[in-house]
């Protein structure tokens, strides 16, 4: 089991301007821990790219 500290940081790493499963999945995830009040939650695009969350996802925050 993971432990979690207000110190900690979660670190999500997401695939660019992609619009499927998985990168949604994701994105529900940090949306999910953000909603549990776990801040220091971060999405992080692999490679980087400019609006690297497609709008699809704006739903989640």
């Amino acid at each position: 089991m993971l432990t979690h500290t207000d110190q900690s940081k979660i670190i999500i790493f997401c695939p660019p301007n992609s619009v499927t499963g998985g990168p949604e999945a994701l994105h529900q995830l940090a949306d999910k821990l953000h909603h549990l009040g776990i801040k220091n939650v971060f999405m992080h695009y692999i490679p980087q790219r400019k609006n690297a969350k497609p709008i699809n996802y704006n739903v989640y925050t």
